[in-house]
C-alpha cells in the first residue's frame, strides 16, 4: 500500500489515505514516458484526479505551473584578465591574473548557478579598448533585463592618471582630480619613451554599467591605482603601472566612442548626472584602496591575485544567509595576514549589510567539484594556505549529483542512490588535481558538476618558513643571510620572486651614527636588520641594533622565526567551514562589564540544528583594539557529546595560551557538555591586552577526543596550575606539534578505513576537529 498525504489548500497535512501502489505506479508510469517536465506535470495531477484526488492536488499543481511560467532571472558575467600586454608596451607580465578567471568561472558555474554560455571572457590580447566596450553592451548591457544578475571582473594593472590642464574644461572633470582607469591589453603605447595612455577610465565604465536595465549588478576590481615606488615589493608582482607619471592628453583618452555612448541613448538628464562619476553602480569591490597596492602572489606552480583568491575561497563557503559583509570581513582578514595595512580590499560603493553576492549560492557548501570524466577536480573552495600543503591520499567525500536519474525501461521505480563516494587526491598542479575513486578498480567515473567536500586532510610531517630576502639587501648581505637561514632548522632562504615566501627579511631602519674617532659632526648611516610582512610592515620586535651584522641578526630572529613556523603550522588546522564537529567560537570584548560581540563563527557543516544561528563579522575592516582591552571568547557545543578544547594566540614574539587540565578524560568540568558553553578565560579570570601593537591571530581549537599530548607539553612548561589562566609561554612550535600528534591519534580509524598509509603525513579527519581563527589588529 502506498500512503498519499492529503492537504489543505494551506499546505497542512490533515490525514493519509491508503492507495494500492501497484495501481498507483502504473497509472503513473503510462504517464510519464515522452512527456516534457511541463506535460508530465499535467498528465500526472490528471492521472491523480482520476484517482480521487484531483480537489487536493489542483492548488498545488497550479502554484508550480505558475512557478515555470514565471521566467528565472539570468545571471551573467563578463571576466576579463590580462597576464600579458602588447609588446611595445614595455610592462612586466604579471603571471596571476588568467588564474583569476578560473576561480571566478568555477565559483560562478558550480556555486552560484551561473551557466558557462552565459559567461564571457577577455584573456590577454583579446582584451582590447575595443573588445571591452563591445562585451560590455552586447553581452551585458543588451542582454540584461530587470532582476537579472550580472557580474564584471577585471584583473590586470590599473592606473591613477592625471588629465591635461588645457583639457580639464573640454571632458568636465574637476580640477585636482585624477581620473581611475582599467589598463587594457593594448591601453599603454610608448613612442620615443613616451607613454601614450588609451585607457578605459571606471568614469566610462560606470556610465556603460549604469545603463543597465538591472540593479542586481557586482563589480570586482583586482588591481591597484597607485604604484608603492618601492624594491621592497620586489617579491610581489604589483598589480599598478610602474610609470611614474601619466598625463591623459587627447580628449580620446578620456571618453568612449561616441558611436557607443550612442547605442544606449540615455536621457540627457541621466548623461548630466553621471558625466563626472567614477563611481560603480550595483555593488563594487576593489582588491585595495585608491592610495594602496593591490599584488598577485607566487605559490608553487601558480600565481594569483591575494584578493581574488581570498575571496573566490570565502564564497566557496557562503551560505543562503551569508551577507556580503561577512564574506568581504573574511576577505579582508585573509588578505591582512601576509600585507598587514598595505593592502586592504574596499566596497568602492554603498553596500547593506544584508546583500547576497551573486544571489544566493547554492547549498549544500563545497570546497571543489568534478570537471571532467576523467575525474580531474576542481579544489577553488580550499585555502591557498592548505592547498599548498596538500599531499597525495587527501580525501574528499563526493556529494551526491544535483541531476534526476531517470527510471530504466520498465522499471517501476528510479533506482536509489548508490552509497556516498570517496575519491582521494592523486597529484595536484595549482587549483586542479587528479584522483581515483577511493575503494573501487575500474570504477565508473564520477559525474562532471559533482561537489566535493573534505574528509580527511593529509599534511607533510615537516614543513619549512620561506622567509623571503629583501631587494635593500646588497650582494654580501643577501649572500650571508643565505648562508645564514640556510644553517637554520626548517628555515629555507627565498631569492627570486618565482619562490612562495612567508615573510620578509630586510632593512627595517637606516640609523644615523657617529664613530669614535669622528669628529661629533661626522656622521655615518648603519643598518638595522629585522623581519615584515610581505607587504613590507615590520614585526614589531624583530630589529636589531643598528650595527649588527647579517648572520648575528638571523640567529637573534632564531625564536621568532619558529614560532612564525609554529603559527604556519596552526593554519594548516583551520577547518571550521569544513568540520563536522558541532562548535560556536565568539570573541566578545568586555565594555563597562557587559560583553559585547564582535566575531561569531560555527561550523555549518555539522549535522545538528543550530537554529537562528549565522556567521556575523563587523563591517569590512579588520577588528582592531586598544592596547588594555578586555577580551574573551566563547566556545558553545551544540553537538551530542562533549568537546575538548585548547586556545593559542600570537601577537608579536610572544605566543598565549588557555587551556584545560591535560589528564581531561578524567576532569569532566573541563570538557564542554552538549547544549552548554564555556567562558576562555574562565569566570574570575580576565584577559587584557597588552601589546605589542600590531596583528595578533587567535586559534580555538575543539576536539571530540582529549588532547593529552598537546596539554602536556603546555603544563610541562607553565605548570599545571595555570590551566584556565591566560598564561605566555615560549616552545609555541613543540606544542603546534603535539596537536598535530593529537589529531592524527584521533584520526587513525578513519585514515585506516580509507587506506591511507602510515607514511603519507599527518592524515586528520575532519569530524574529529575544528579550529578557529580569530585575527585581529592591537593599537
Amino acid at each position: 500500500m502506498l500512503l498519499i498525504p492529503v492537504l489543505l489548500r494551506n499546505g497542512d497535512i490533515v490525514k493519509e489515505l491508503a492507495v494500492d501502489d501497484s495501481l498507483f505506479t502504473r497509472a503513473v508510469k503510462r504517464s510519464i514516458m515522452s512527456l516534457t517536465r511541463r506535460a508530465f506535470l499535467q498528465q500526472t495531477g490528471l492521472t491523480l484526479a482520476g484517482l480521487g484526488f484531483g480537489d487536493v492536488l489542483r492548488t498545488g499543481a497550479q502554484k508550480y505551473q505558475q512557478a515555470l511560467a514565471d521566467p528565472t532571472p539570468r545571471k551573467l558575467a563578463l571576466l576579463v584578465g590580462i597576464n600579458q600586454y602588447a609588446s611595445d608596451a614595455k610592462l612586466p607580465n604579471l603571471k596571476g591574473c588568467l588564474t583569476d578567471l578560473d576561480l571566478h568561472r568555477e565559483l560562478l558555474v558550480h556555486r552560484f548557478g551561473f551557466k558557462p554560455g552565459d559567461i564571457v571572457e577577455l584573456r590577454n590580447k583579446d582584451a582590447t579598448v575595443s573588445n571591452l566596450e563591445a562585451a560590455l553592451v552586447e553581452h551585458l548591457i543588451k542582454q540584461a533585463r530587470p532582476h537579472d544578475v550580472v557580474v564584471f571582473h577585471f584583473s590586470g594593472y590599473g592606473r591613477q592618471i592625471d588629465v591635461s590642464p588645457s583639457l580639464i574644461d573640454r571632458v568636465d572633470v574637476l580640477p585636482d582630480t585624477p581620473l581611475n582607469a582599467l589598463v587594457p591589453f593594448d591601453a599603454l603605447n610608448v613612442s620615443d619613451d613616451q607613454p601614450e595612455l588609451n585607457a578605459f577610465l571606471l568614469r566610462d565604465l560606470s556610465r556603460l554599467l549604469r545603463s543597465l536595465t538591472t540593479d542586481q549588478l557586482v563589480s570586482v576590481l583586482d588591481m591597484g591605482l597607485t604604484h608603492p615606488n618601492t624594491d621592497e615589493l620586489g617579491h610581489l608582482r604589483v598589480r599598478s603601472l610602474p610609470t611614474a607619471s601619466l598625463t591623459v592628453n587627447a580628449v580620446r583618452d578620456i571618453s568612449i566612442q561616441d558611436e557607443v555612448w550612442a547605442q544606449l541613448s540615455p536621457s540627457e538628464q541621466l548623461k548630466q548626472r553621471i558625466q563626472r562619476s567614477q563611481r560603480l553602480p550595483g555593488l563594487a569591490l576593489a582588491a585595495a584602496d585608491s592610495g594602496q597596492t593591490a599584488v598577485e602572489v607566487q605559490w608553487h606552480n601558480y600565481a594569483a591575485g591575494l584578493f581574488t583568491a581570498a575571496l573566490t575561497h570565502e564564497l566557496w563557503q557562503a551560505m543562503p544567509a551569508t551577507t556580503l559583509t561577512f564574506a568581504m570581513n573574511r576577505t579582508v582578514t585573509d588578505v591582512a595576514q601576509p600585507m598587514g595595512e598595505i593592502q586592504v580590499p574596499q566596497f568602492i560603493t554603498p553596500r547593506s549589510q544584508q546583500s547576497l553576492i551573486y544571489g544566493a549560492p547554492q547549498e549544500p557548501t563545497a570546497d571543489g567539484v568534478v570537471i571532467a570524466n576523467d575525474n580531474a577536480v576542481w579544489l577553488g573552495g580550499i585555502s591557498p594556505h592548505v592547498l599548498e600543503q596538500y599531499e597525495p591520499q587527501t580525501c574528499f567525500q563526493v556529494l551526491p549529483s544535483s541531476e534526476p536519474v531517470a527510471p530504466a525501461v520498465g522499471a517501476e521505480t528510479a533506482p536509489l542512490p548508490s552509497k556516498q563516494r570517496q575519491v582521494q587526491l592523486v597529484s595536484r598542479s595549482g587549483f586542479t588535481g587528479t584522483t581515483e575513486v577511493e575503494g573501487e578498480k575500474d570504477a565508473a567515473p564520477l559525474q562532471t558538476g559533482q561537489l566535493l567536500q573534505e574528509a580527511i586532510r593529509v599534511l607533510p610531517t615537516t614543513l619549512d618558513l620561506n622567509v623571503a630576502l629583501g631587494k635593500a639587501l646588497d650582494r654580501v648581505e643577501r649572500v650571508d643571510a643565505t648562508s645564514a637561514f640556510s644553517d637554520l632548522d626548517h628555515m629555507s632562504p627565498v631569492t627570486t620572486s618565482d619562490q612562495p615566501a612567508d615573510y620578509l627579511f630586510t632593512k627595517t631602519a637606516m640609523l644615523s651614527t657617529t664613530a669614535a674617532n669622528e669628529p661629533e659632526t661626522t656622521e655615518r648611516t648603519a643598518p638595522s636588520y629585522g623581519l615584515c610582512l610581505l607587504g613590507g610592515t615590520p614585526l614589531s620586535g624583530s630589529s636589531g641594533d643598528p650595527g649588527e651584522a647579517v648572520k648575528t641578526a638571523v640567529r637573534r630572529l632564531r625564536p621568532m622565526l619558529e614560532t612564525m613556523l609554529a603559527a604556519k603550522l596552526m593554519e594548516m588546522t583551520v577547518n571550521a567551514a569544513a568540520s563536522k564537529v558541532g562548535a560556536i567560537a565568539t570573541l566578545e570584548t568586555i565594555e563597562a562589564d557587559k560583553p559585547k560581540t564582535l566575531v561569531s563563527q560555527y561550523t555549518p557543516r555539522a549535522p545538528w540544528t543550530t537554529s537562528g544561528l549565522a556567521n556575523t563579522a563587523p563591517q569590512e575592516s579588520i577588528v582592531s583594539l586598544e592596547a588594555g582591552s578586555q577580551i574573551r571568547y566563547q566556545i558553545s557545543n551544540y553537538s551530542d557529546r562533549p568537546l575538548y578544547w585548547l586556545l593559542l594566540s600570537v601577537n608579536g614574539t610572544q605566543p598565549i595560551a588557555c587551556y584545560s587540565q591535560a589528564d581531561q578524560s578524567e576532569v569532566i568540568a573541563d570538557r564542554i557538555a552538549p547544549g552548554t558553553s564555556l567562558t576562555v578565560p574562565p569566570e574570575g579570570n580576565k584577559w587584557k591586552l597588552h601589546g605589542p601593537a600590531g596583528f595578533c591571530t587567535t586559534y580555538v581549537i575543539v576536539s571530540r577526543q582529549p588532547l593529552t599530548k598537546t596539554l602536556t607539553h603546555l603544563q610541562d612548561q607553565v605548570g599545571q596550575d595555570a590551566a584556565g589562566e591566560v598564561v605566555t609561554f615560549s616552545e609555541l612550535l613543540e606544542v603546534t606539534r603535539q596537536l598535530l600528534k593529537d589529531l592524527n591519534d584521533m584520526s587513525t580509524e578513519a585514515a585506516k578505513a580509507a587506506e591511507i598509509a602510515a607514511d603519507a603525513g599527518w592524515a586528520l579527519d575532519l569530524d574529529q576537529w575544528a579550529t578557529f581563527k580569530f585575527f585581529h589588529q592591537v593599537v
